[in-house]
């Protein structure tokens, strides 16, 4: 499923299971970057917050770290269909070894949109 942006990005999700909500753009506007800052998102998903901040701040370097690997899939290939590779990487991984990846230490900025039902609370996803 295809989701626009303002018309300026192309986000797509699946039609089951996990799937971004309103909370990932608020969450992405209220991010503030200085000029040539690096921001990593921790369980990116489909990369839709990555993608909102490259939008936001042209001249950042944002990392989205995702678990799973048909998401991550996802994710790198709604940074191909917004033309963002340079500026945008997917790196499928656990953020318990990704995060002490060389360089990662000079982060400006980590976001995460994680759950914040109590367990096995709210919708479940049968997937």
């Amino acid at each position: 499923m295809l989701h626009k942006q303002h018309g300026r990005l192309t986000i797509c999700q699946k039609k089951q299971g996990f799937r971004f909500s309103i909370d990932s753009a608020i969450l992405a506007y209220h991010v503030r970057l200085k000029k040539h800052a690096t921001a990593v998102d921790l369980g990116t998903g489909c990369g839709v917050i990555a993608l909102i901040l490259a939008l936001r701040f042209p001249d950042a370097l944002l990392y989205g770290i995702e678990i799973q690997k048909d998401l991550a899939r996802l994710a790198a290939e709604d940074v191909r269909q917004n033309q963002l590779e340079g500026r945008v990487a997917i790196i499928c991984g656990d953020i318990k070894q990704s995060l002490f990846r060389p360089g990662w230490a000079q982060a400006h900025a980590v976001v995460s949109n994680p759950p914040y039902r109590r367990l096995h609370a709210g919708r479940i996803s049968p997937d």
